[in-house]
């Protein structure tokens, strides 16, 4: 004879798998929202730090700023006399130091801008919690401060390409007007360099004046010797403004 037994459980309806269902959602959106919610302190507390840290290398980038602005000036006229010592002595072959309108001299001198704490800020990511405003604002400070180091480099280079004929004639009054000649070249292009710094020293406090006051234009033409020359004329009155307003629009 079969025995059948009641079931142990009550038999399962719609609505208890209704209710099982909605339990499991509300606690799965519980839990998404737990974690999204410690992402969100997590990130806040990646962007405080990150803030810290772009604030003191901005600290020290402007110091470096600031150090090469002065170190440009310094150079502006030493560059000069050393162009001006070449081509006097194109013109008077045999010449002796003491006839010289001046001493040659050699000196360079360049400002390293760190860079670490951006590059770490965009390798982990944290730019993405960042107001977009504020990402370009650093994204265009520190493309011009590379800028402004590529153009140093290049003025090193220029320099070195000079500095050459010492090592073929100890006794410059002897050098050989060829090599003179490319001497003078080099030492032109260094001038042509200096000038384009602090051109670009101008225009980057136009963006970014918490750095301070860059070397004018006319300012670098008058101590490179060109006074009545300058690379540009009086600024059109609004202009400047006018290129911040288009640029803030499009932030």
């Amino acid at each position: 004879m079969l025995d059948v037994h009641p079931p142990h459980s009550p038999t399962h309806t719609w609505r208890d798998f209704f209710i099982h269902v909605g339990t499991i959602c509300v606690g799965l959106l519980i839990a998404v929202g737990l974690e999204q919610t410690v992402e969100y302190f997590h990130h806040r507390h990646q962007v405080k730090e990150t803030r810290e840290a772009l604030r003191l290398e901005e600290e020290k980038n402007i110091k470096f700023f600031a150090l090469e602005r002065d170190m440009l000036r310094q150079q502006a006229p030493v560059y000069r006399m050393d162009l001006d010592v070449l081509m006097y002595l194109r013109s008077h072959p045999g010449a002796t130091p003491s006839t010289w309108p001046g001493k040659m001299d050699w000196r360079w001198h360049g400002a390293f801008y760190p860079e670490a704490n951006w590059a770490t800020a965009k390798l982990d990511g944290v730019i993405e919690h960042m107001p977009t405003q504020e990402v370009q604002n650093f994204d265009d400070t520190y493309r011009r401060l590379e800028r402004l180091y590529e153009i140093q480099n290049d003025e090193l280079h220029a320099i070195e390409q000079a500095r050459r004929i010492m090592f073929l004639y100890p006794d410059l009054g002897k050098a050989d007007p060829a090599v003179l000649d490319e001497a003078i070249k080099a030492m032109s292009e260094v001038l042509v360099l200096h000038g384009r710094v602090a051109l670009i020293q101008d225009l980057f406090v136009r963006r970014h004046p918490n750095f301070g006051p860059g070397n004018s234009i006319r300012y670098m033409d008058t101590l490179l010797g060109i006074p009545g020359n300058p690379i540009q004329g009086d600024e059109i009155e609004g202009l400047d403004r006018r290129v911040l307003s288009i640029q803030s629009s499009d932030q």
